[in-house]
């Protein structure tokens, strides 16, 4: 696993008192006990949400705290959506995939690449099947669930990864630790994901869906020629995107360097050419993507959706 630096937790809150389990004040005050808090080693901060702006002032100021040297690490106490890809705050206002990303990509950069990110969030990893490969990475990694989560036992797996983590900084340990704080059922659920898989998993079905769809990949084959050759006539640019089609191909592995340089951030960190672990080409990637437990998992869900869909239309 990665490894990475941090000096400041960040429980980020967003809850119901008369409706939820306040997860997110359950694991402040069990941390907030420990030696690692008690003796400065460590800064601690509970931030609850209201609404949008409030979590908007939330996150600018953590930006602005890690350009001033604190090294965050974020924990997430709200609810997931449904049917949507994002946050519920406790308002209801909603917080999209999107939008979380570009926030924690900001605050990512500014830590030199060391954001972690942990979910206490129901369905809290579904949007990450989608997650952009085109721009730098939002976090290092990101501990969660894909499913419905039990309130009463979020705060117990926490605890027992973060006091776990803060005493040995071994995020397998941290990971382990959270895996057997509770013997139930919803402990196969947590899942810690690496960035760099979720690169692999995220670029590789961008490139079957662009590539097994004509109209994207003709369009792909245009956008680029009309701008890379703007002085050329009507025909001769078809001429060119004809023969971008048939040597896109042996140029996509190009295409996966240029891409895994920017979004690793190479050009800024060149030290994570070591930290992540990049694959050299196509076919490297290819068998990465299916031994990869994301594509497992992902196929897993879709499937499942689809039988729920069927189902449904049955009735």
């Amino acid at each position: 696993m990665i490894s990475f630096q941090f000096s400041k937790i960040y429980i980020i809150q967003s809850l119901t008192p008369l409706y939820d389990t306040l997860s997110g004040s359950q694991l402040y005050g069990r941390l907030n006990d420990s030696l690692h808090v008690k003796d400065g080693s460590l800064k601690l901060e509970l931030i609850d949400v209201a609404d949008r702006h409030e979590w908007n002032e939330t996150m600018t100021r953590i930006l602005r705290e890690t350009r001033a040297g604190l090294l965050p690490l974020i924990d997430v106490e709200i609810h997931g959506s449904e049917d949507r890809d994002g946050l519920l705050l406790s308002n209801g206002d909603f917080i999209s995939a999107k939008e979380l990303c570009d926030t924690l990509r900001s605050i990512n950069k500014a830590s030199g690449c060391n954001l972690l990110l942990t979910l206490g969030v129901c369905r809290g990893l579904r949007w990450l099947f989608g997650l952009s490969t085109s721009q730098e990475m939002p976090f290092i990694g990101l501990v969660g669930s894909f499913l419905p989560l039990r309130e009463w036992g979020i705060s117990d797996r926490y605890f027992a990864f973060y006091d776990t983590l803060l005493s040995t900084r071994s995020l397998p340990d941290a990971v382990n630790a959270l895996h057997g704080a509770v013997d139930d059922e919803e402990t196969g659920k947590y899942i810690y994901f690496p960035i760099d898989e979720l690169f692999y998993i995220s670029y590789w079905n961008t490139v079957q869906e662009v590539f097994r769809n004509r109209e994207k990949r003709d369009s792909l084959a245009k956008n680029s020629i009309n701008k890379e050759f703007k002085g050329l006539n009507r025909r001769a640019r078809r001429q060119k995107r004809k023969l971008y089609i048939t040597t896109e191909r042996s140029r996509r592995d190009y295409h996966l360097r240029q891409r895994s340089d920017k979004f690793f951030m190479i050009d800024r960190y060149p030290g994570n050419a070591r930290r992540f672990k990049r694959p050299k080409d196509m076919d490297e990637l290819k068998q990465i993507v299916d031994g990869s437990l994301l594509k497992s998992l992902e196929r897993k869900i879709r499937r499942q959706e689809l039988e729920t869909s069927l189902q449904e239309t049955s009735k």
